[in-house]
């Protein structure tokens, strides 16, 4: 009877120590994947500084990587850009395109809530074939899509 008791407990301590094992290898996989996803928050002179020691002090990409906690793909991108076009130089993710400005944008709106209360109320589509004619009206350079619809885009609609 102990012997089975100790079997037992044997077993259980066993479940348990694989248990623990596989839930240290789940929350160091999600320490990395939290590292890694802080990694594209860095501004554009970190990586400038971190692309001048690649370029003109001669140190590896890696080792400049490991010490800047930065992505290895995204400073050999940022270099080739730097390398190609110095000027406009852009980290991360950039700001949707504007199709109008603000004073367009608020004319625009102030138009569609007087037709609405002419008419009661106007459709989704009569939204966007009024953006597309505005657009027009003021020669604002606009997608290909808008011209081949005569309106603008779901998406399009959705930002505006």
């Amino acid at each position: 009877m102990a012997q089975k008791a100790r079997a037992l407990k044997e077993h259980r301590y066993e479940q348990d120590e694989a248990r623990f094992s596989q839930w240290n290898g789940l929350l160091r996989q999600y320490a990395e994947l939290q590292k890694k996803n802080r990694t594209w928050t860095k501004s554009v002179e970190l990586m400038q500084c971190a692309a001048n020691l690649v370029l003109h002090e001669n140190k590896s990409l890696r080792e400049v990587c490991r010490d800047f906690e930065l992505s290895k793909t995204s400073l050999s991108r940022f270099i080739k850009r730097m390398e190609n076009d110095p000027i406009n130089l852009r980290f991360g993710y950039g700001t949707r395109r504007k199709i109008f400005n603000k004073e367009q944008e608020d004319s625009l709106t102030e138009y569609l809530l007087k037709l609405a209360q002419i008419f009661h109320g106007i459709g989704p589509k009569e939204v966007r074939r009024m953006a597309y004619d505005y657009a027009i009206k003021y020669k604002i350079n606009i997608p290909g899509t808008w011209h081949s619809n005569e309106w603008l885009g779901k998406i399009g609609c959705l930002h505006f």
